[in-house]
């Protein structure tokens, strides 16, 4: 048996020479596409325009906080597309969720619609063998922001572990450019209600008018990055015809059951009900749209007025009266604590909403969490944490 220092230097030089076996190629060929298709015609945006009239510049918003109307408002909006969908999520589950959405993708562009999917690397994993058969489709351009060099084994990456510690969170799926879904829930069963151990209290809003478009430049931003590779630079085999038809028959039978359940009836059911085109049924006022520049990959080069965290400071420095913060991983550190106290101090009374210990899925953030308290209830800062037996919505008819 060899030696412990031996074996160590075994296995340094192991990882070093399978990390310098592949790299990604952050210069790979791709083309520029932006989101300024003439989608005038289409009829969303037939519907939508009369429903601004005398409200404009201000958007309509609608909050989505049921997981199935959440899901059911999806899956409308790619069924209504006619000329365009771009779709941004951090995570794409291997499940019957995950699976439903890429197979309402196909048939989308199966009816000539142009379909840009970008996901975050960090969770495609599961979903590896999926991903060719939907680059193939020739209406679907796919990207992955910020990948892994290994396809497979993805440790051998850990040697870039500063670069791929910083990831896109962004999410949201706009059709025809003038209908936004953004923030909020990726696509797992466990967003909307569907996963039949666990499922996740979440909200994201409905967007309608100019907010559409200015999502649209924020997805345009990130799909033409430096660090949003096309996926034939990562894995260039191209499936054949059996493979695609058999792929495309695997995701109907992965979400046949749930289809066929109480669930689906549910969903059938808002999805029935809700009107993208009531003007009563949305919020209208001004907004902005703010997010992570996606320059924040390279460290240090993202100016601070286009991260987030600065862009949420200086929104919550006309608060007068109230500051409400719901977060699920609710970690504000030194500077942080310093930053709520302060506004605390001014009058303003400040409430967080977040996961209790028994509702949090990551342990290491409550411990990031926990010693924030006491400091800032001395300041009056109201805390109102979720338990672990809160029932979604939903849950009975997935199974739960």
């Amino acid at each position: 048996m060899p030696s412990r220092p031996l074996f160590k230097i075994f296995i340094l030089s192991f990882l070093c020479f399978a990390s310098a076996c592949s790299t990604v190629d952050f210069e790979a060929p791709k083309f520029a596409s932006y989101a300024n298709v003439d989608t005038s015609e289409t009829t969303l945006a037939r519907r939508i325009e009369p429903l601004q009239g005398e409200r404009a510049p201000a958007s309509g918003f609608y909050p989505l906080t049921d997981g199935m109307e959440a899901l059911s408002a999806r899956l409308g909006l790619i069924v209504r597309a006619e000329k365009t969908l771009d779709i941004q999520y951090y995570l794409w589950g291997d499940d019957a969720i995950g699976d439903l959405f890429f197979d309402q993708l196909l048939v989308a562009a199966d009816r000539g619609v142009r379909v840009r999917l970008l996901i975050d690397d960090v969770g495609t994993r599961t979903v590896e063998d999926r991903l060719p058969v939907i680059n193939a489709h020739p209406n679907i351009e796919l990207r992955l922001f910020n990948p892994f060099a290994h396809r497979k084994l993805r440790a051998f990456d850990l040697w870039s572990g500063l670069r791929l510690n910083r990831r896109m969170h962004n999410k949201s799926l706009i059709a025809d450019n003038v209908l936004t879904i953004m923030g909020g829930r990726n696509i797992a069963d466990e967003y909307f209600s569907a996963n039949p151990k666990y499922n996740f209290g979440d909200i994201d809003v409905i967007g309608i008018g100019a907010v559409a478009k200015d999502t649209s430049k924020m997805f345009d931003r990130y799909w033409n990055d430096r660090y949003s590779i096309p996926y034939e630079a990562l894995n260039p085999e191209t499936p054949n015809q059996a493979d695609i038809t058999r792929s495309r028959q695997s995701l109907k039978l992965s979400y046949a059951t749930l289809a066929e359940s109480p669930y689906a009836e549910v969903v059938g059911e808002k999805a029935d009900v809700f009107d993208f085109y009531a003007a009563d049924s949305y919020f209208w006022g001004r907004y902005k749209v703010i997010y992570d520049s996606p320059d924040k990959v390279r460290v240090n080069e993202a100016n601070d007025d286009e991260l987030l965290i600065w862009s949420l400071a200086k929104i919550t420095e006309s608060a007068v009266q109230e500051l409400l913060v719901v977060s699920p991983y609710f970690v504000p550190r030194r500077d942080g604590m310093d930053w709520l106290i302060g506004i605390a101090q001014r009058g303003v009374q400040v409430d967080v909403v977040t996961n209790g210990l028994a509702a949090n899925d990551h342990l290491l953030v409550y411990g990031g969490y926990a010693p924030s308290r006491k400091p800032l209830l001395k300041e009056g800062v109201r805390f109102f944490e979720l338990r672990g037996d809160l029932r979604v919505s939903g849950s009975h008819e997935a199974g739960a």
